[in-house]
């Protein structure tokens, strides 16, 4: 990739590497709020959410680091989606998005589903870029009117942290 969009990669690329570091609490080095309202929803999530504690453990033996940010959707046809952002490092760097306006029982879960996701992207060494990832989805999931990707699993867990958070014990 090269001229102006590359050029704006790297800057974003650098921009959130460098801007959401420092403020992250010890141990959670692979699931990192971009500002202060996304690390209260892990702080949150992780308090409630023993699969959402399952996923973050995961996630941390990984070379895959989750940006979060929370964020008003144009269209309200997902609450939620992940997408690649870049590989540096020996890293490689994903970004969830997730609606501002949903209720925080559905941010948490679209939380949820969206770790599911970069879990996915971890045990796939082949991504490693927008083209490789979009060619991962289209190998194990569907795509959505969106543009964007879904799986089962990822379905499933949002829908297990939901249950979860409305006091179902028999999901975990």
């Amino acid at each position: 990739m090269r001229g102006p969009k590359a050029l704006a990669v790297a800057a974003l690329t650098v921009f959130v590497m460098a801007g959401s570091t420092a403020a992250e609490p010890a141990g959670l080095s692979h699931v990192r709020g971009l500002n202060p309202a996304s690390r209260k929803l892990i702080a949150e999530a992780l308090e409630r959410s023993a699969i959402i504690r399952g996923l973050v453990d995961a996630l941390e033996g990984t070379d895959v680091v989750v940006y979060v940010r929370l964020d008003l959707f144009e269209h309200q046809t997902k609450s939620g989606y992940l997408s690649f952002l870049a590989t540096a490092g020996g890293s490689r760097y994903v970004v969830v998005k997730i609606d501002c306006l949903a209720f925080t029982n559905q941010r948490i879960a679209t939380l949820g589903h969206e770790l599911q996701h970069a879990l996915e992207v971890a045990s796939a060494p082949q991504v490693r870029d927008v083209r490789t990832f979009a060619a991962f989805y289209s190998e194990v999931g569907w795509g959505t009117a969106a543009g964007k990707y879904e799986t089962d699993l990822a379905r499933q867990t949002g829908r297990r942290v939901e249950l979860e958070l409305a006091g179902f014990r028999s999901v975990m």
